[in-house]
């Protein structure tokens, strides 16, 4: 699948690249302080208040890191080059995306030592836990996509940084609104927030109603991404 040939290519670029080290190391600190904070202060066995600070660190770690994954394509001309070779737009925007997750996935695996250190010295619910995780890749993974959309509409590697920022805060905020407003509108604001949905995953309510909303909002940005790249070429 070329989709996967150009992911190991952009994967590959993660792993020699300083700034994903430092940024990846500065999100470790963050997310440690508030761990030690958690149990030395609070004597809480859970991972609850660390998976709520990643998930915001997210929203800007991310775009910092990823932003560059479309624009530097434009700016050294091999987009064009992928496109003459036997590659759809489709697996070109999916091997980016699948890329930069599986980076997020490494960034995050340092944290399950966090995890060993509870089992050590309490007990952890465990599957509150798992479900945290999970709802941890599937907002990460939500915040990729729309960093790979900003990618594909600028032309600057700052300008989609801030965009995706943008977007990506957008709709973390945007539930807020539904005390506001009321109504039909109101609720469909509180069912377009990812903090909505991300916040259940973090005190390990799974259901499907949010598992659906990130896989739709994932797949539904990727497909605009693609069009807009057709757009551009």
């Amino acid at each position: 699948m070329n989709a996967l040939v150009v992911a190991k290519r952009e994967f590959e670029t993660f792993l020699v690249s300083p700034t994903a080290y430092l940024i990846g190391a500065f999100f470790l600190f963050i997310t440690g302080i508030v761990f030690s904070f958690n149990i030395v202060v609070y004597e809480r066995a859970t991972l609850a208040p660390v998976f709520e600070t990643a998930g915001v660190s997210l929203i800007f770690f991310i775009p910092i890191l990823m932003s560059h994954l479309l624009v530097r394509e434009f700016q050294r001309g091999t987009l064009e080059l992928l496109m003459t070779s036997p590659v759809a737009m489709w697996e070109i925007v999916l091997g980016k995306f699948l890329a930069a997750f599986l980076f997020l996935m490494v960034i995050l695996a340092p944290t399950v030592a966090y995890l060993f250190i509870l089992i050590y010295y309490g007990q952890p619910d465990l599957p509150v836990i798992w479900v945290g995780y999970l709802g941890l890749l599937l907002f990460g993974g939500l915040v990729i996509s729309l960093v790979v959309l900003s990618s594909a509409m600028c032309t600057s590697q700052l300008t989609a940084i801030i965009l995706s920022i943008t977007l990506a805060a957008f709709f973390w905020l945007i539930g807020r609104l539904d005390s506001v407003i009321n109504g039909e509108v109101g609720t469909i604001l509180a069912y377009l927030s990812s903090q909505h949905h991300f916040l259940d995953f973090v005190v390990g309510i799974m259901t499907l109603s949010n598992i659906t909303y990130f896989i739709t909002m994932i797949v539904g940005v990727l497909y605009l991404t693609t069009h807009i790249l057709k757009m551009r070429l």
